[in-house]
């Protein structure tokens, strides 16, 4: 009798125990199920929060004063072809054509594994691709560092591309800084097709 007890009690703490278990598998299975939910159905309706309207800084999309969509305009209206990159660099890898990439404010990180051989292809000699950068700190410095490795592992870079550095902290110019605008002004300087028309030049500290 004791024997049948303590098998009954065994039997009842295992079948709580499982229920127990099931109940949890079962919470975790909901919860991953409304985190794939809402992943899922938030970009459709994101706009009804954001009425449609970009605000990231640089996008191209964006039209306030911290985007780049005046600057989209401007190179459509010299009718070029304005393209976005959405996904990696080799992206452009697809484009039959010569390219301008332009990178506005990159804070991403890159990853020399992939980004070094993608540059090697791009500044190739059998193509006309070129590259601005419209940043001066965050990971601008080590993209261009990635750049100039690319250009030296490969022959017909070699020579081509510099090592570019930047000074600590931010540049200012008589623009955007108002705190102390006393910066140096150049007036005589050498004739030169780049200076043509210019009586003066306002340099940084």
């Amino acid at each position: 009798m004791i024997i049948f007890v303590r098998n009954t009690t065994v039997q009842k703490s295992r079948e709580l125990q499982s229920r127990k278990k099931t109940k949890t598998g079962s919470a975790y299975r909901e919860a991953l199920f409304l985190v794939i939910f809402i992943f899922t159905f938030i970009p459709l309706f994101g706009p009804i929060f954001d009425q449609g309207k970009n605000d990231q800084n640089f996008s191209v999309y964006n039209e306030d004063w911290n985007g780049a969509s005046d600057f989209k305009n401007a190179i459509e209206g010299e009718e070029y072809d304005v393209m976005t990159i959405q996904s990696s660099l080799s992206a452009t890898e697809r484009l039959d054509k010569s390219i301008l990439l332009i990178l506005l404010g990159p804070n991403l990180f890159y990853n020399p594994i992939f980004e070094i051989p993608y540059f090697m292809d791009f500044f190739d000699n059998t193509t006309r691709n070129s590259l601005f950068i419209c940043h001066d700190h965050g990971s601008t410095s080590t993209l261009l560092w990635e750049i100039f490795i690319a250009s030296a592992l490969d022959p017909h870079l070699q020579g081509t591309i510099p090592v570019t550095l930047f000074a600590n902290g931010i540049l200012r110019d008589n623009g955007s800084y108002h705190v102390a605008p006393d910066f140096p002004v150049i007036q005589s300087f050498s004739a030169h097709p780049t200076t043509v028309g210019i009586s003066d030049v306002i340099l940084s500290e």
